[in-house]
């Protein structure tokens, strides 16, 4: 319940972005000044000059949308990603999935977490099962720390593991027995090495994509 209340706080995050911008384009030229500097900008939580929005509503849009969006494109598609990382998907034990939940309750390790489900509704069989599990965090660092891998939330978690390979905006760890394909925002996952030890914490939510039944 708590990650589909913030599943639909982003929903609605967006819808007030776009019905936001398509106010601005309404506005006549005079007004819309007003409105980029009040509305949108007390949405975003910035300041409006920080922005640097000016007179013109495509450079607008445009810096609003990077501001609300800057992270990286990480997937084209579920079935793009599904076919670059299939190799790297765990065996894991999956719950029954409550009814209308875009969440998944996995096992990994010791542990359990809920994934959103990716290539959901319904795909999803309870039992055993190969998934590929997809944390996201901000940035990755080195690290001597020993293997860790602790679930910190309703679908996040804190993980210290040896990368396994990179790929474009990519770095596949793998911690005590498990392998995360793990989304990276920043450029720290151009430095990571194939045997380096890292250490991150995701974001909400670890998304998992459900390949088959075992």
């Amino acid at each position: 319940q708590l990650q589909f209340r913030r599943t639909r706080a982003l929903w609605e995050r967006q819808r007030e972005y776009t019905n936001g911008l398509q106010h601005v384009k309404r506005c006549p030229r005079g007004a819309k000044n007003k409105v980029l500097n009040g509305i949108i900008p007390k949405f975003l939580g910035v300041r409006t000059s920080r922005l640097d929005l000016g007179q013109n509503f495509t450079a607008a849009r445009g810096a609003l949308a990077g501001r609300l969006f800057p992270m990286p494109v990480l997937e084209h598609s579920v079935f793009e990603f599904i076919e670059r990382f299939k190799q790297h998907a765990v065996k894991t034990t999956l719950y029954p999935q409550i009814e209308g939940s875009p969440l998944i309750e996995a096992k990994l390790g010791s542990q359990v977490i809920y994934l959103f489900d990716r290539t959901g509704p319904y795909s999803a069989k309870h039992g055993a099962a190969l998934v590929i599990v997809n944390p996201v965090t901000e940035t990755i660092t080195a690290s001597d720390a020993e293997d860790l891998l602790s679930i910190t939330g309703v679908s996040s978690l804190e993980a210290v593991g040896v990368v396994v390979e990179t790929e474009q905006s990519h770095v596949i760890v793998k911690t005590r027995g498990v392998t995360l394909v793990v989304g990276v925002l920043d450029d720290s996952w151009k430095i990571a090495k194939s045997g380096q030890r890292i250490a991150f914490k995701s974001v909400d939510a670890v998304h998992g994509f459900y390949l088959k039944a075992i």
